[in-house]
């Protein structure tokens, strides 16, 4: 904001960088602890103080006062309100003689953020101290009788990671004040400074004695961790780029997409397709259903249709997955051990490298141990709502602290996280397909990792209506005579409940039986007489199963059908 038309004065110049400023702070000794106030005041209000942060002028916020309380002296000196918090900022960087200390015996003066009803949720530097009745700061309400005149301009120090989610928000509104009400017992000052027996609730900006300020400041000192030191330099780093903003595609452009997949897919419901692609459009969709369904070629032709033929990568998974895989991990590689990206890293840069949504599709879901492969998945995406998916600051700091010994992916991740942080993830969806044979044979889905997913279900077909909105795709070589036996007799396969029970007698089963019928008739090896009879074989292969009693009850009802000259629906084997 202010460019270099406001610079530091020796010897303050090094802490303009935020990381040098934190190790002063830190390294400081007894004799040179800051002197600790509080700064009490609404969520709405320290939202938008903490906003301006980020967007108005990077890594400082500011809060204020309306003078209103009779009880608040006005300074000997400097003629501002506050005559404790100006003693303390003054006396604490200036000798008596008004000459500015060095750094080893500055008293810096740091402001504790407090939100009332909620507690201590950061933490900064007091830089400077403004009376200002010119200027009003525009997302603090006032009144005819109530303006905010006093300013404390203060460099963030830090900020709690839950405070960092919410500030992600683009209003203050009721969802931000009902999350900012749930999170008391999640805040890290809230529960340093209990156990420090630090249970002071303030009702004004005041200050901490002398004493009680050096005991605060040890406790509330080990939350800057290097880690934490990181998350706060990317979270300032992130706000002020050039974010790219995921083209959704808007719901009016749905029927659009529907007509693009209705050509490609016949049979599906009209009202599950819609539902899909709503889904799908907004966050993670869970595909489930009988093999067969086209499950996962609805999913790969939503993302060809809606990100087009590189806007999507497709995964199937299998037992051997770890987070390796998922997510990444070390690896050997030519005899050294190096940092490799799982394919949620490199969907994450696909999205960052797009202006529009990228997809992620994992195919056969549940062929995988969810607890060994997915576990930071499910601290990734927390639910199925794109505003809610953070990327774990321990998960980037693990891969930074690999330095040089990372893949490009890897390299690419740090440098796309530290420009556009979280929003590459809200561009990204994942499609998850599952069917639901076998499913004692692998692995369990639990409701844990089904939560992250809106879970739609692609039926079997209780009768031939797919097949009969296919019978002009299909006849080719076959008459119209002969498409309608086939009809007639899935039809009477589906209503045969021996069969049901066991296997799906799928739309893609189908197809491909009547395919192989076709060409057999195009060869010229096909009896028109055993028309169904081939065609029953076929569908058997077609299925894909090895149950004998599947198969005897397929024969069983071609002997009926048979026997009965005409659709005959039979439920016994």
């Amino acid at each position: 904001m202010y460019g270099d038309w406001l610079t530091y004065r020796e010897p303050f110049t090094e802490l303009a960088d935020l990381r040098k400023l934190l190790n002063w702070l830190r390294n400081l000794n007894e004799d040179s602890s800051p002197n600790i106030c509080v700064f009490p005041g609404t969520g709405e209000h320290w939202f938008w103080s903490l906003k301006y942060s980020m967007q108005g002028e990077e890594g400082y916020t500011i809060w204020g006062d309306s003078l209103q309380s009779s009880s608040r002296n006005i300074d000997d000196i400097t003629g501002i309100p506050f005559k404790q918090l100006v003693d303390k900022y003054r006396n604490g960087l200036l000798n008596s003689r008004f000459e500015i200390k060095d750094l080893s015996n500055a008293h810096p003066l740091i402001g504790l953020f407090y939100i009332n009803g909620v507690g201590y949720v950061g933490f900064g530097l007091v830089t400077d101290i403004n009376f200002d009745v010119y200027r009003n700061f525009r997302y603090w309400k006032e009144s005819e009788n109530r303006h905010w005149l006093v300013r404390w301009r203060i460099r963030v120090i830090w900020i709690d990671e839950v405070i960092r989610r919410i500030l992600q928000y683009g209003e203050y509104n009721d969802e931000v004040n009902g999350e900012l009400m749930k999170i008391h017992g999640e805040l890290r000052l809230v529960k340093l400074l209990k156990m420090n027996n630090v249970n002071y609730v303030p009702q004004t900006n005041n200050c901490f004695r002398d004493e009680n300020s050096r005991r605060i400041w040890e406790a509330i000192k080990s939350v800057l961790t290097e880690d934490e030191v990181n998350a706060m330099i990317r979270f300032y780093e992130q706000p002020l780029k050039a974010t790219v903003k995921a083209s959704l595609q808007p719901i009016s452009d749905v029927n659009d997409v529907l007509e693009k997949i209705k050509e490609r897919i016949k049979g599906t419901d009209e009202a599950i397709l819609r539902r899909f692609i709503v889904g799908a459009l907004l966050g993670n969709v869970m595909l489930i259903g009988p093999p067969g369904m086209g499950k996962t070629t609805l999913a790969e032709l939503l993302a060809r249709t809606v990100a087009g033929d590189d806007g999507y990568m497709i995964k199937t998974a299998n037992a051997l997955w770890f987070r390796r895989d998922v997510i990444g991990g070390e690896t050997i590689e030519n005899g050294t051990v190096k940092w490799i990206s799982g394919f949620l890293i490199k969907a994450y840069n696909r999205a960052a490298e797009r202006d529009r949504l990228f997809f992620l599709i994992i195919d056969e879901l549940n062929r995988a141990d969810a607890d060994k492969a997915f576990g930071e998945f499910f601290t990734i995406f927390r639910s199925p709502n794109p505003s809610d998916w953070r990327m774990m600051n321990e998960l980037v700091n693990e891969i930074e602290n690999w330095g040089s010994k990372l893949d490009d992916e890897s390299r690419r991740f740090l440098e796309y996280y530290r420009k556009y942080g979280d929003e590459p993830l809200r561009r990204l969806r994942v499609i998850a397909v599952m069917n639901l044979v076998d499913v004692r044979n692998l692995f369990l889905v639990g409701n844990a990792l089904a939560r992250r997913f809106q879970v739609i279900e692609i039926k079997c077909p209780q009768d031939a209506t797919d097949v009969e909105s296919l019978s002009s795709e299909l006849r080719g070589e076959l008459s119209d005579d002969e498409v309608s036996q086939v009809i007639d007799y899935v039809a009477t396969l589906r209503k045969n409940s021996n069969i049901s029970r066991r296997a799906c007698i799928s739309t893609g089963a189908v197809v491909n039986a009547i395919n192989i019928i076709k060409e057999m008739k195009r060869m010229g090896v096909l009896n028109p007489n055993n028309l169904i009879v081939e065609f029953n074989e076929a569908l058997k292969s077609s299925l894909g199963v090895i149950d004998h009693k599947l198969v005897s009850a397929l024969d069983n009802a071609l002997g009926n059908y048979l026997n009965k000259g005409r659709v005959g629906v039979s439920n016994d084997a």
